[in-house]
């Protein structure tokens, strides 16, 4: 009896920290990044993009900033989920902030506090909406305790 209730309780202690170590590794992208570097389709990112802060919030919302000369803008916006602790969905909000009607999925890692996210964005062409053009972004980001 004694073994068996032994055995039982070394089962739950070990599915417990199994199941806490997953739900930190989702949680590790929440906060604040600020990009280190990035390529768009294989060339260096345009330089407004060198300023660009990132925050993913836990109510699965998200804003991407740069700074410029005039300040602080909203580069783009709109909410994100988790799919598995490498796979990350987004959905942008547009100027009038409505949710547009593309996601975007692409794969992420964190190691330490460096975030790589990559993948394939769409995007519509402001001249002909109907037309949508396939970006592919490799991007370096370092967490950032700053706002």
């Amino acid at each position: 009896m004694k073994k068996s209730i032994l055995f039982a309780s070394v089962l739950f202690c070990i599915f417990f920290l199994v199941s806490s170590e997953l739900h930190a590794k989702k949680n590790q992208i929440y906060g604040f990044w600020n990009l280190s570097s990035g390529k768009h389709n294989g060339t260096s990112a345009p330089k407004v993009f060198s300023n660009r802060i990132q925050k993913f919030n836990m109510n699965n919302t998200f804003e991407s900033q740069y700074l410029s000369e005039k300040g602080l803008w909203t580069y783009n916006n709109g909410m994100f989920y988790l799919l598995n602790d490498s796979t990350i969905v987004t959905y942008h909000k547009n100027p009038l902030g409505k949710t547009d009607n593309i996601g975007n999925t692409y794969n992420y890692s964190i190691k330490n506090d460096t975030l790589h996210f990559y993948g394939f964005y769409l995007r519509q062409l402001p001249q002909n909406p109907s037309m949508i053009l396939k970006v592919y972004i490799d991007e370096w980001w370092v967490r950032s305790t700053k706002q």
